[in-house]
């Protein structure tokens, strides 16, 4: 007689058990939906255009070289303006200096590339807020402002300020309503140059105890919404609003145009809010207003309407809107067209930029000869813009050449497609050797896209050299800023890993895939609108390449459902109905096989049971243990 052990290994059905689970009831939810695409990466250009002030004649002719101020109109001698800026372009030559240094780590260098770039934007605000200063000083009329302005001058905005806070009016005075309001308003200013933001809030808020005009709620409701606190912003400027439009009714020619400002701006930030509707109605109305102004002056106006036009079309593509989005795209192009015939300089970037949000809305649209068009023009003007002004327009270059070489790629162009990508690159590399913080994200960006043309082109190598490449780089950039890559991180893992389980490297792609699903989740939990469609995304090509429970699909569908006005949420929601309806007969033999598998599991136990027990082990009223 065999021994025992040999019987149980001659017997033992477990791994045809396995084998049988393995082969028919995987493949079953595996083979259903295939062919997942890979994330392609557009460059947007569009750009809100906001009113910065209430008046045609506020002083907005500061130039600047390198950070420097060169010419401002009277009122703050370059003495003053110098005590404010000297920290900010001190600040920037040391970090210029320390990111040449060759001994600097990657990370190091993208530390300091970063606060370089904060550096930079916190004096050009800087600037502007000069400027602001610089008008209200040149306007001013009491006494209490040229003291101010003289001390300001002489010894510096904290002399000026703490002369504003102890200054004393008297309330008997004639229209000290008027000097009080003036008073709060100058010390806002210097507050604000000063960096106290939350103290200069409270000054205009004194301000408006004593002047609640429109010109003054615009005042504060810019501040507001400078400083993001966009609900109470929206409340002042509805109130400026309506004193404007009181206003108009008597003098349009003086007030008209202020209407219109703020409806634009009140716009944007309902649009923020997502008030659509209230967004689009504002818009229309500022519009309406600026066409009837351009018809009488279309020198002062015309590119009123244009940036109006530039807006609604943004607000149009975000709501799908795309037929209306496209008209208000294409009378603001044909408009800016005409204003830079006779004024290059201001507009020829306005019309590159206008051609690269149609060309995004084309190529969108599966209009691919006017999208292909449209980018062509405008890569044209941004390299000629770029000849006499690399620094600003080199990255518009780059950007323009991506969106072109995503254009070739979808008409299958694949060597103008990659030829587009490898310019784009090069020119982003050197760009971010500069300034990492600013651009090595695109580096990025591009490497993903020429991955996937590689990977298309069946130059798998390359392929997976360029996606572990962007994935490094977004690993290193989501270390500091977390917030902003972390998404990128996960996106360029859904691209790998499907090249990774299409390149039969199965133990990569599941690794890949579980990284990309746990960042999704931890995404999702803490703002779920914004990433909760990704996390859909994950868990539905979880399933289709990575073996992963259908009950996933369940979970995707519920996060779908609030989003279901969303394009890409409703198409996800029709992948999953399609599953749904290709697993049904399906579902059905799995159900057989698990029941058969059940089956073959008891006549297992049962032989294990006769070998070791005899033929009390095929009792069935009274099971035995099965020793293991």
């Amino acid at each position: 007689m065999q021994p025992i052990n040999q019987l149980l290994k001659k017997y033992d059905f477990m791994n045809l058990l396995k084998n049988l689970s393995k082969d028919i009831i995987a493949p079953i939810i595996v083979l259903v939906v295939g062919g997942y695409s890979l994330y392609h990466f557009t460059k947007q250009d569009e750009s809100r255009e906001i009113n910065p002030h209430s008046n045609s004649g506020i002083i907005n002719n500061m130039s600047t070289n390198n950070g420097v101020i060169n010419n401002i109109t009277t009122g703050i001698t370059n003495q003053g303006i110098q005590l404010i800026t000297r920290p900010y372009q001190e600040r920037i030559t040391t970090l210029e200096q320390k990111l040449t240094e060759a001994t600097i780590s990657q990370e190091e260098q993208i530390t300091l590339s970063k606060e370089l770039t904060e550096t930079r934007e916190q004096l050009k605000q800087k600037q502007q807020e000069i400027n602001d200063l610089n008008l209200i000083l040149s306007t001013a009329t009491t006494n209490i402002a040229e003291q101010a302005k003289h001390l300001f001058e002489e010894k510096g905005s904290s002399a000026a300020l703490a002369y504003l806070q102890s200054a004393k009016i008297n309330q008997e005075e004639q229209n000290f309503k008027q000097k009080f309001a003036e008073k709060y308003k100058l010390q806002a200013q210097f507050l604000i140059v000063e960096n106290q933001y939350k103290s200069a809030e409270n000054s205009y808020q004194k301000m408006i105890n004593y002047d609640d005009s429109a010109e003054a709620l615009f005042t504060y409701a810019r501040f507001l919404q400078q400083q993001r606190q966009f609900k109470p912003a929206i409340k002042k400027y509805e109130k400026a609003l309506s004193k404007y439009q009181t206003l108009a009714k008597t003098n349009p020619d003086t007030y008209l145009s202020g209407v219109a400002m703020i409806l634009n701006n009140l716009g944007i930030l309902y649009n923020d809010n997502n008030a659509h509707t209230k967004a689009q109605s504002a818009y229309e109305e500022a519009l309406e207003i600026y066409r009837t102004l351009a018809k009488a002056s279309p020198d002062a106006y015309l590119s009123g309407v244009a940036m109006i036009l530039n807006n609604l079309g943004i607000l149009y593509r975000g709501n799908n809107a795309h037929t209306k989005a496209q008209s208000a795209y294409e009378e603001a192009l044909e408009i800016r067209r005409t204003l830079a015939k006779t004024n290059p300089d201001t507009y020829l970037s306005k019309v590159a930029m206008t051609l690269n949000n149609l060309g995004n809305l084309y190529s969108g649209n599966n209009a691919h000869t006017k999208a292909q068009s449209a980018y062509e023009e405008a890569l044209e003007i941004y390299r000629t813009l770029a000849k006499v002004n690399p620094d600003a327009y080199l990255s518009e270059v780059a950007m323009t050449l991506n969106n072109i070489g995503s254009l070739y790629y979808s008409n299958n162009a694949h060597t103008k497609a990659q030829s587009a990508y490898e310019e784009a690159l090069e020119i982003y590399r050197t760009l971010a050797k500069v300034n990492p913080d600013a651009y090595l994200s695109e580096v990025a960006m591009t490497l993903n896209n020429i991955g996937s043309l590689y990977y298309s082109n069946n130059a798998h190598t390359k392929a997976q050299s360029a996606y572990e490449e962007a994935l490094e780089i977004y690993r290193t950039l989501a270390k500091t800023n977390p917030d902003a890559y972390l998404s990128r991180v996960a996106m360029i893992l859904h691209n790998i890993g499907i090249f990774y389980s299409n390149s039969n490297a199965y133990k990569k792609a599941q690794n890949t895939y579980k990284e990309a699903l746990k960042i999704r989740r931890t995404l999702a939990k803490t703002n779920p609108d914004a990433y909760s469609i990704d996390l859909a995304s994950t868990l539905i090509i979880g399933v289709d390449l990575f073996k992963q429970p259908v009950a996933q699909l369940s979970e995707a569908k519920n996060l779908l459902q609030d989003f279901a006005h969303i394009p890409r949420a409703k198409r996800l929601l029709g992948v999953i109905a399609s599953i749904d309806t290709n697993l049904k007969p399906y579902i059905v033999l799995a159900n057989t096989a698990k029941a058969f598998l059940t089956t073959l599991k008891v006549i297992h136990t049962k032989i294990r049971n006769f070998i070791i027990y005899g033929w009390k082990g095929l009792r069935f009223d009274s099971p035995v243990p099965v020793k293991k």
